[in-house]
C-alpha cells in the first residue's frame, strides 16, 4: 500500500528518529535504555520512536531474556522496509556518498539542537535524508510522482483528471516535488520528473520509491 511508503517517509522526516538511526548505524544493536542514554531522550520517548521505526520497517527488534534490543533493519530482507532501511544505513555510514551534489546553499531543515547532537558530517546527511523523505510523505504526492514517471511529462489538467484531485492540490503537490528536486516544470503547466537529483541519496531514494510503487500496482 502507498501508506507504507508514506509511513517510512514520515519516519525519516522526524529529527528524533534520524538521531536514533545514526546511533544504531554507528554502534549496532542497542537496548532501548542505551538508545535513550546516548540520544539524551526520556526513556519513554525513545521507546516510542523505536517502536515507530519498527512499525514502518526501518528497524528491527530482538528479545533476549527480559531485554529488547534494536537495530537497523538491514538484514530483514522479508520486511517491506528492508531496501529503504539499507539505503538509509548506507547514507549514514557513507556520508560522502549520500551528500554528493548537496550544496551549502540548500535548505537546512534540522533544528540547532538536533544538529548539535550529531557530528557535523552526519548532521549534513540527516539534513539530506530529511529533505528527500519529505517529498514522499503524502499518498496523493506519491500518485503524482508515479504518474509523471509513467507519462514522461504531464499537464496539470491531466493530473487533475487522472488522479481526481483539485487544481490547487495538484499545484501544491507538484510544487513540493519541485522544491525537493524530484520534478520540474518544463513549460507553464507541464510537469516532468527532474533530470538531475539534488544529491546521490535523493536519486537513490527516488528510484527506490518508484520501484516500490511499481510493486504495489
Amino acid at each position: 500500500m502507498l501508506e507504507s511508503i508514506v509511513g517510512r517517509s514520515r519516519a525519516l522526516a522526524c529529527e528524533a528518529k534520524l538521531v536514533i538511526l545514526h546511533h544504531l548505524c554507528s554502534l549496532g544493536e542497542l537496548g532501548a535504555g542505551e538508545v535513550a542514554e546516548r540520544t539524551a531522550m526520556h526513556p519513554g520517548l525513545a521507546s516510542k520512536h523505536l517502536a515507530g521505526l519498527v512499525v514502518v520497517g526501518l528497524a528491527q527488534r530482538r528479545r533476549s531474556g527480559g531485554r529488547v534490543y534494536y537495530d537497523v533493519a538491514v538484514h530483514a530482507a522479508a520486511d517491506p522496509g528492508f531496501c529503504t532501511a539499507k539505503l538509509v544505513w548506507r547514507a549514514l555510514c557513507e556520508p560522502e556518498w549520500a551528500t554528493s551534489g548537496w550544496r551549502v546553499d540548500h535548505l537546512t531543515h534540522l533544528s540547532e539542537g538536533t544538529a548539535g547532537r550529531l557530528p557535523s558530517r552526519i548532521a549534513r546527511v540527516a539534513d539530506v535524508i530529511f529533505d528527500a523523505a519529505t517529498a514522499f510523505g503524502d499518498v496523493r504526492r506519491l500518485q503524482v510522482f508515479r504518474l509523471l514517471n509513467e507519462r514522461g511529462r504531464c499537464g496539470a489538467a491531466t493530473i487533475v483528471k487522472e488522479l481526481r484531485m483539485s487544481l490547487p492540490a495538484c499545484s501544491r503537490h507538484t510544487d513540493k516535488l519541485r522544491r525537493r528536486g524530484f520534478a520540474r516544470e518544463v513549460e507553464p503547466g507541464i510537469w516532468a520528473l527532474a533530470q538531475k537529483q539534488r544529491s546521490r541519496f535523493h536519486g537513490a531514494l527516488g528510484r527506490e520509491v518508484l520501484r516500490q510503487l511499481a510493486d504495489q500496482r
